[in-house]
């Protein structure tokens, strides 16, 4: 008799760890089945986020934005208008929706750009969390002039607020090359390029 149980016993252990086992194998199944199915949604969403950029763009092209208040990092109140010390400035958009991540990984791009376009032609406009982005800009060691603006500018891209944007503002406050930011991917890309050449050069555009 015992002998039966024992039998029994064994037996009944031996499912438990298949049955145990089985569920291991299920779950970590599952999580790959998601980490692939987030990893496409997340490609899938990129590729939406380039269409809708390249979307945006055609609208938000040779815009004319108002002279809105922009509050300094000395808690200064400036007139968009009263910003320029060039012809021309490379603003970058950084918005509340858009991550942390994003704007530290953007923020190093600035940091690049400093040197090779000047920091006089680089102005940083956001709506992101001003003690986060003042936190970021020392860390970082950025030396442009930023501002906070809490609205949105007239202009479609402005829509999308999950991916950090730039665009070339004129002293007529006309937009130019207005796209989404996309790390080195877009700053090696000759699009940009062809951004920075147009910065430099002593040049105004014909859309006024």
């Amino acid at each position: 008799m015992k002998i039966k149980y024992l039998f029994f016993g064994l037996i009944t252990c031996m499912l438990i760890g298949e049955i145990t086992y089985l569920v291991i194998q299920i779950y970590e199944l599952n999580t790959e089945v998601i980490e692939c199915g987030n990893s496409y949604n997340n490609c899938e969403r990129d590729r939406k986020s380039n269409q809708r950029a390249i979307i945006y763009n055609l609208f938000s092209e040779n815009v004319q934005l108002p002279d809105v208040r922009l509050i300094n990092s000395k808690n200064e109140s400036k007139n968009l208008s009263s910003i320029f010390m060039e012809d021309k400035l490379l603003i970058y958009r950084f918005y509340d929706e858009t991550c942390s991540q994003c704007v530290e990984d953007e923020l190093d791009i600035v940091k690049q750009l400093e040197d090779s376009v000047g920091i006089r032609n680089i102005a940083i406009i956001s709506t992101f969390n001003l003690n986060k982005l003042i936190s970021l800009i020392k860390r970082k060691e950025i030396r442009c002039s930023f501002y906070s603006y809490s609205e949105s500018f007239p202009i479609p891209i402005e829509n999308d607020r999950y991916v950090a944007s730039f665009f070339v503002l004129e002293k007529s406050l006309y937009t130019r090359f207005v796209y989404k930011a996309g790390g080195d991917q877009i700053i090696n890309s000759p699009y940009f390029k062809r951004i920075i050449n147009y910065i430099k050069k002593d040049e105004t555009s014909n859309f006024q």
